[in-house]
């Protein structure tokens, strides 16, 4: 990667106990913050933003009542998603937030869906050269109405193996192959497992 690099940032309405939790760890980071070596608080965080599509394949194990038991099933199908796409930059670590539009087409229409899809993902580069940088990464995700169902909401983890251009001093393309396993809004006790890839251009905004 070049003179810049990633990190990231992530807002939003809690549940009171998650309030709570959140002003604890506010308390520890500052804590932290303050226990650094002056260095280490003078890194600078790059600021990109951008879009993203993605697309992929999608399995989803569920249950459902049939008469009087439960019966458990399965559903195959395809995924699409856009959105928006948040990096922050320090060194070679990069925090990456997407708010994406995301909509799963199944075998089965009683477990397809459109939705929402948050996802917040932790990278490490690996420089090849100065304009190329391989970058896995772990991260969650939370899936949440509106939909076109009434969706309970779902949540897991992702795991990501991705490539990075920096083809403009301020410009990076990213392309990722990603997977996630989690929860499903539709059906009793439903998981889904998804896999595919994720293209993302971004464009440096400023540091912090």
């Amino acid at each position: 990667m070049n003179k810049g690099t990633i990190a990231l940032r992530h807002t939003g309405r809690k549940r009171p106990r998650f309030f709570i939790a959140g002003i604890r760890a506010a308390i520890i980071t500052a804590v932290m913050a303050g226990a650094m070596p002056v260095s280490a608080q003078q890194e600078l965080f790059f600021t990109y933003i951008g879009a993203t599509l993605g697309g992929g394949a999608a399995s989803i194990d569920y249950s459902e009542w049939v008469v009087d038991h439960r019966e458990s099933k399965s559903a195959t199908g395809t995924w699409f998603s856009g959105g928006l796409l948040l990096d922050v930059v320090v060194r070679d670590i990069m925090g990456e937030f997407s708010l994406q539009v995301v909509n799963t087409g199944a075998s089965e229409d009683a477990v397809s869906s459109f939705r929402l899809l948050y996802s917040i993902t932790g990278k490490y580069a690996f420089r090849l050269n100065e304009s190329f940088f391989l970058s896995p990464g772990l991260g969650l995700y939370l899936e949440t109405g509106p939909s076109d169902k009434d969706y309970d909401g779902g949540a897991g983890l992702a795991a990501t193996a991705g490539l990075g251009w920096m083809f403009f001093r301020d410009w990076i393309l990213l392309f990722d192959i990603i997977g996630r396993y989690g929860s499903y809004g539709l059906g009793e006790d439903a998981n889904i497992i998804s896999y595919g890839v994720n293209l993302g251009v971004v464009y440096k905004i400023g540091r912090l």
